[in-house]
């Protein structure tokens, strides 16, 4: 973990299937946890810096617990989503 940022982590393990919805405008500082009701159901997200800029220690720590807190139920990771059935085929050519 050390070497790589917390935003860096969330943004290419996490942000595929917990992005924020359409039309979403930053409440919370960088890093925070959030959730919002879609019409597909209530999503989890967290929001990054827009223009790349690191975060400051203390929020990458603070992003850290989070990722780490939200993995341990996220069901994709835990492959224990029925309707999620990834092999990557369809992204091989």
């Amino acid at each position: 973990m050390a070497a790589q940022s917390a935003a860096t982590f969330w943004a290419l393990n996490c942000r595929g299937c917990h992005s924020a919805p359409p039309g979403h405008r930053p409440s919370q500082p960088p890093g925070v946890g959030q959730f919002a009701q879609t019409e597909g159901g209530r999503i989890f997200f967290i929001d990054l810096p827009a223009d790349g800029t690191p975060m400051p220690a203390d929020q990458d720590a603070r992003l850290w617990r989070e990722i780490l807190t939200w993995k341990a139920s996220c069901h994709v990771i835990l492959q224990a989503a029925p309707s999620v059935r990834y092999t990557g085929q369809s992204y091989v050519r």
